[in-house]
This record gives C-alpha cells, sequence and structure tokens, in this order.
C-alpha cells in the first residue's frame, strides 16, 4: 500500500472541503508556496510529522485519518449533496464510486502482484 499517494489523495480532499487554497495551507504550514503544497497534494513531497498535525487541525481530523485510503469518501458524498443540485450530486457521486472502485481494483492488483513475488 501506497501511503504517501493516500496522505497526498486525503490532504488534497480535506482541503478542498474546507474550501482552502493551497496558498492558505502554505501559509499555516509556514512554507515558501503554494508549490510546496501542490507537491504534497501531488505525492511528490514528504510531509512531516509536524506539518500532517498542523493539517490535522486546520482541517478537524485525527492525524490518522490521512492514512486512511477510503477517509474521504465519505466527505466527498456530504460536500456533493451540500454544494450541488439533485443532477450534480448524482454525477458527483457516480464520480465517488468510480474512483473508489478504481481504487479498490487497483488495490487488489497490488496485492496480488506482491504475493506473487514472494
Amino acid at each position: 500500500m501506497d501511503y504517501r499517494a493516500i496522505i497526498a489523495e486525503n490532504i488534497r480532499n480535506a482541503r478542498e472541503l474546507a474550501g482552502v487554497s493551497q496558498e492558505q495551507v502554505a501559509r499555516a504550514l509556514g512554507l515558501g508556496s503554494h508549490s510546496a503544497v501542490s507537491k504534497m497534494e501531488a505525492g511528490e513531497r514528504r510531509v512531516t510529522t509536524t506539518e500532517l498535525a498542523i493539517l490535522a487541525q486546520m482541517f478537524g481530523k485525527s492525524v490518522e485519518w490521512f492514512f486512511d485510503p477510503e477517509a474521504g469518501r465519505e466527505d466527498f458524498v456530504a460536500l456533493a449533496r451540500a454544494r450541488g443540485s439533485g443532477e450534480e450530486v448524482k454525477e458527483a457521486l457516480r464520480k465517488a464510486e468510480r474512483l473508489v472502485e478504481n481504487f479498490v481494483l487497483l488495490r487488489k492488483l497490488l496485492e496480488k502482484r506482491g504475493a506473487e513475488h514472494r
């Protein structure tokens, strides 16, 4: 399981759900620019434990939440319901369902591949 990718995706999900810009996150973390946050969200930059603790507090999440592969799913659904019209909500839910299905399939394939190489 690639925790860096999971953490990166959950940071982006939490930030977007909170309606916070990358620039605001960069300031809260004491980073020079939003590009560092962009790299975090792309999984190209490591997130320190201190940064993760600040993000957890900023977004009202536990630190453990960022490690959960399915953490953003319920929040994504809640956000879609709160912000969209009926048709927008349905499309957002279809997209969320496809993303989760793709993630589960990828996880199974990676686990199978790992078992074959043991």
